[in-house]
């Protein structure tokens, strides 16, 4: 009795798995003049030129985006008008929507977004496995949280599966700005560690002998530049305090 009552459980939910649907995001005008995600880059993922899809509404679960729990992975967007919102969100729960604590992952901060890089951190609270992420883009006005399936006017959703893999031992950092002086710079990035060492020199220089300045905070100040002169600076964070080595060297920047 037990093992039939076992295997008639699997069956319902082998059933309810299988018959998991997806809100259908509604647009007024949607990509057809231009409103579209055309190029998707995150980390070493890309689809480009995909164009204006069939209702606005792309599903490329066959797709898969690979991003490493508790480290950054790189996002750029591109569309086929100027301006443009972008936002997404990933089903952490597996229950068929977007709605949940946790789900939104991130939204662009400007219209002129389109093309720039940013970063998504996934959580250590994510678990490890496959589920499906949403991106949404939008014309007039930054997407909030609550809209993975709202009703716009101008824009399209690309649905894809995203993997959650093992995070790396030592993280590389994500790079996020620079300010300058006709004779220092001070750069800035992005990471939950606390040592990093940036190197620095005239532009073309070869990796291994420019200046290097260590740095305990996400930022770090490089001084005695030279006026009316390009530079290249490349950041690495130090692990081996916890005894993971260095990561991988992120630039020229």
């Amino acid at each position: 009795m037990k093992k039939l009552l076992l295997s008639t459980f699997l069956a319902f939910s082998a059933f309810f798995a299988q018959a998991q649907t997806y809100c259908t995001p509604a647009y007024s005008t949607g990509c057809a003049i231009g409103d579209d995600i055309d190029d998707v880059y995150i980390g070493t993922f890309q689809d480009t030129n995909t164009g204006c899809s069939t209702g606005h509404y792309m599903v490329s679960t066959s797709d898969t985006i690979d991003m490493q729990q508790s480290a950054y992975t790189t996002v750029e967007l591109t569309s086929n008008y100027s301006t443009q919102w972008f936002a997404i969100w990933i089903d952490v729960n597996e229950d068929g929507d977007f709605d949940d604590a946790n789900e939104h992952q991130w939204s662009s901060t400007t219209n002129q977004w389109s093309g720039n890089v940013d970063s998504v951190m996934i959580s250590p609270s994510i678990p490890l496995g496959t589920y499906r992420m949403r991106i949404r883009s939008n014309f007039s006005g930054q997407i909030t949280a609550a809209q993975s399936c709202s009703s716009l006017t101008y824009g399209e959703v690309h649905d894809y599966t995203v993997r959650i893999t093992t995070p790396p031992a030592c993280p590389v950092p994500f790079f996020s700005g620079v300010s300058t002086t006709d004779s220092s710079a001070t750069v800035t990035w992005a990471s939950n560690d606390s040592a990093f060492t940036v190197e620095y020199g005239v532009s073309g220089f070869s990796t291994g002998s420019g200046l290097t300045v260590s740095a305990t905070d996400t930022f770090a100040t490089l001084s005695n530049l030279s006026p009316n002169t390009v530079y290249d600076f490349y950041i690495t964070t130090n692990c081996t305090a916890a005894g993971n080595g260095y990561s991988g060297t992120v630039g020229p920047y």
